[in-house]
């Protein structure tokens, strides 16, 4: 049964909104998208001509405002955000991106009878803590991207209970699968491995939590449907991992046995040694809880790969 839903999308062309970008397609959805100038549609050429795009930079209020307007969207994802690659690091636009386009959005959408808006946080916001993580824990970011998502946060618990927009911030952990960036730990170390390069690593000691990317794209429509509104819940796998494991576990599928440089590179100095997350209330809450086990999703992942190796030549 098609939905009938007019849907707004932002962060549509990168890894995670690609993926629910054509889930919502899927399912009869009237996708739009916001998408930059300099954007690279290659991760949604495929759907293209099933999504309405509109060109447009966030950070331009005016235009936004009118956009949104235009639309009048029932459900809307945020998931554009700056500073998630490491090398994003200008503090100006980091807090233009992801503190005030989403006060211009809020701004917009309080104009619009739209019944539920979804923002996509970040497991950064809560910082370094050892041990599983719920939403009930204080924020202690250690980095400014962190920093920026739990303002974007706040501002949006601010905001859409003053213009009373039905909210939901989704903060995934480790999120792995197709179209993952280049630099990024599970795409390095396949790529690496079918180019015959070896793997430049830290000591590996840092604890994740994995999720295969469908599975978070499915959490996002959950929420969205939920009758839950006005909450942060983290989606997540609850399930802790050393990364050093996690590299293992990724050669092994691979099947081939690349030479490994263990301690090459040094943790970062705003590493984030642990960032595992409790998933109770995605699981309670919105009744979702991953269906890919690491190891099949790791499968899914290089197999993809094989088959899309040009895609990360250009």
């Amino acid at each position: 049964m098609k939905s009938e839903k007019k849907v707004l999308v932002t962060g549509a062309t990168g890894f995670i909104g690609s993926h629910l970008v054509k889930k919502l397609v899927s399912t009869g959805s009237n996708v739009h998208i916001f998408a930059r100038r300099n954007s690279k549609f290659w991760r949604i050429d495929d759907i293209a001509s099933k999504i309405h795009v509109h060109t447009i930079d966030l950070n331009e209020s005016s235009k936004l405002h009118r956009e949104v307007l235009d639309i009048r969207p029932d459900i809307v994802y945020h998931l554009a955000a700056y500073g998630v690659n490491y090398n994003e690091r200008e503090p100006q636009l980091l807090f233009n991106t992801n503190v005030s386009a989403t006060v211009s959005l809020l701004e917009a959408l309080s104009e619009c009878n739209v019944s539920k808006l979804l923002i996509a946080g970040s497991c950064f916001e809560y910082g370094n803590i050892s041990g599983s993580i719920d939403e009930g824990m204080p924020l202690d970011p250690v980095n400014l991207y962190g920093v920026s998502k739990a303002a974007e946060a706040m501002v949006t618990k601010i905001i859409a209970k003053k213009y009373g927009i039905p909210y939901i911030v989704c903060r995934p952990f480790g999120v792995y699968g197709p179209y993952e960036s280049p630099n990024r730990i599970i795409p390095y170390v396949l790529l690496s491995i079918m180019d015959g390069k070896p793997l430049k690593l830290t000591g590996g000691k840092q604890l994740r939590d994995y999720t295969y990317v469908e599975d978070i794209a499915e959490a996002f429509i959950k929420a969205s449907a939920s009758k839950a509104e006005n909450q942060i819940i983290n989606i997540c796998s609850g399930i802790p991992i050393e990364l050093k494991k996690l590299v293992n576990k990724a050669i092994e599928v691979a099947g081939v046995e690349p030479d490994i440089e263990w301690g090459a590179l040094s943790y970062r100095p705003d590493e984030t040694l642990s960032l595992v997350g409790d998933n109770l209330s995605a699981k309670t809450i919105l009744k979702w809880e991953p269906k890919t086990p690491l190891r099949e999703g790791l499968n899914k992942t290089y197999e993809w790969f094989k088959d899309n190796r040009g895609l990360y030549n250009k």
